[in-house]
């Protein structure tokens, strides 16, 4: 899907307004650190950010494509879902 993000550059959302690649990808790294038991580690590597510490990235060679698996389908399954509160736009 970010792919597709990049490619097209006017990706709206049902109510028209502009969706942005980071924008989204703030969106799942905030959700990952505050509603999951997520480490660090396999939330960078599902938004393909590569690991800046050479030490920890020398030994660091697997992709936690399990982990990260499971980390896309339950925020899949949270982003899918039916609110459940009213959500009230704030103007201003």
């Amino acid at each position: 899907m970010l792919k597709r993000m990049h490619k097209i550059k006017e990706w709206k959302d049902p109510c028209g307004k502009l969706i942005t690649v980071h924008g989204f990808r703030g969106c799942f790294k905030t959700w990952t650190t505050e509603k999951t038991d997520t480490d660090w580690l396999t939330g960078e590597m599902a938004l393909a950010h590569k690991i800046k510490d050479k030490s920890s990235a020398t030994y660091q060679k697997g992709q936690l494509m399990d982990k990260r698996r499971r980390l896309m389908q339950k925020y899949s399954d949270y982003a899918c879902a039916t609110p459940q509160s009213k959500v009230v736009q704030l103007r201003g």
